[in-house]
């Protein structure tokens, strides 16, 4: 008996490496909320820009930080009250890092104004922080531009010139200003916690376009910043200024104009 096989062929198409996602809070986002103090209830609003990692509330007493409480699950809390003194807190979401080895997996980082308050027994009461750092960039050519640095506190001009000839009418005549970059370095006492405060005024209506960048924070796009001229304000926990030095860069985005900056403060809720 003849015995006959059927052969059958499968083709199988080859293996193709299937593309991986790399989780973590986008460049071009930039996380925002505000925190409100309303008798003895904090509160958050919605964060704009969301990327849904955790999310907490992070307090400190003295500069010093405290106890952090989950902010992701709720968005009002009763402020922890063991003693009085000058507290603040500040929002903050994580923001994870992929890298191999034993350190950190990631760090969280301020998205939120710093709330400043003062316990006084059951009596809380928000205060305004205090101003550690004064810079009226390029005033009287520079000449008259150092108004106000605490102890721990200074500035380096990396790249830029000082230029103060705008009409008054601009409110500020004065900047730091250059056809490309304006950089510069703003020291502070290690670990302290602030908001770096930009002022930027369009003083003579160039219809100016502008990057700001500074390292561990995202890319934020500065226009229409005419007379008044426009403020950015940039929260740092202690562990984002651990080496006391934050590096600012503003990139000219408009080529018929310039990159320019008013001024430069860094508030503290204990300078």
């Amino acid at each position: 008996m003849r015995r006959s096989f059927l052969l059958v062929i499968v083709l199988v198409a080859p293996l193709t490496a299937q593309p991986t996602y790399k989780l973590g809070v986008q460049e071009n986002l930039v996380p925002a909320a505000e925190i409100t103090l309303k008798g003895k209830m904090l509160s958050r609003s919605a964060v704009k820009n969301d990327p849904g990692f955790n999310l907490q509330y992070h307090f400190y007493k003295d500069g010093k930080p405290l106890e952090s409480i989950n902010a992701r699950a709720k968005a009002a809390v009763e402020v922890p009250m063991k003693d009085s003194g000058l507290f603040a807190v500040v929002l903050e979401v994580f923001y994870p890092a992929y890298k191999g080895g034993p350190g950190p997996r990631g760090q969280f980082r301020a998205v939120s104004n710093i709330l400043a308050y003062k316990v006084a027994g059951d009596k809380i009461e928000a205060v305004n922080s205090v101003p550690a750092l004064v810079i009226n960039c390029g005033k009287g050519m520079g000449k008259d531009q150092d108004t106000k640095a605490l102890k721990g506190y200074a500035y380096k001009l990396v790249q830029g010139t000082a230029f103060d000839g705008w009409p008054a009418s601009s409110g500020k005549t004065h900047a730091w200003t250059d056809p490309k970059l304006v950089r510069f370095e703003i020291a502070v006492p290690a670990e302290k916690l602030g908001t770096l405060r930009l002022h930027f005024v369009d003083g003579d209506n160039s219809k100016r376009l502008q990057k700001v960048t500074v390292p561990g924070k995202a890319a934020v796009d500065v226009a229409s910043f005419g007379p008044p001229g426009k403020t950015l304000e940039l929260p740092f926990t202690s562990s984002e200024t651990s080496t006391g030095k934050i590096e600012v860069t503003i990139q000219n985005a408009n080529p018929s104009g310039s990159a320019a900056i008013s001024t430069i403060e860094f508030v503290s809720p204990s300078p």
